[in-house]
């Protein structure tokens, strides 16, 4: 990630899980965007087999600080629902509107 990279006026910031236990499943990383209201942009976990993986389909930050640019279609933030965002979003709809 370019160091210099900002997305909505701060840098991308890049959480790691400490203390975890060496083996089973676990969230390992996040990565949040401040100036996007601490959006979650990406979370990898490690699964029980010990593999690494994305837990979100999401861009790269690059690609990400190109597209919430702030135009017209991004009014409000609103290109945060095509990616990460959107998928905890939708499933807490989904969780409301069963109970």
């Amino acid at each position: 990630m370019d160091a210099g990279l900002r997305i909505g006026g701060a840098p991308p910031i890049t959480l790691r899980a400490r203390d975890l236990p060496a083996n089973g499943p676990a969230f390992v990383e996040a990565v949040v965007l401040p100036g996007r209201g601490m959006m979650l942009l990406q979370a990898r976990l490690r699964l029980p087999s010990g593999q690494v993986i994305d837990a979100i389909v999401a861009p790269s930050a690059e690609a990400t600080a190109e597209a919430m640019n702030g135009d017209a279609d991004d009014f409000a933030g609103n290109r945060s629902f095509s990616f990460g965002g959107a998928v905890r979003t939708a499933a807490w709809m989904r969780e409301r509107i069963a109970s």
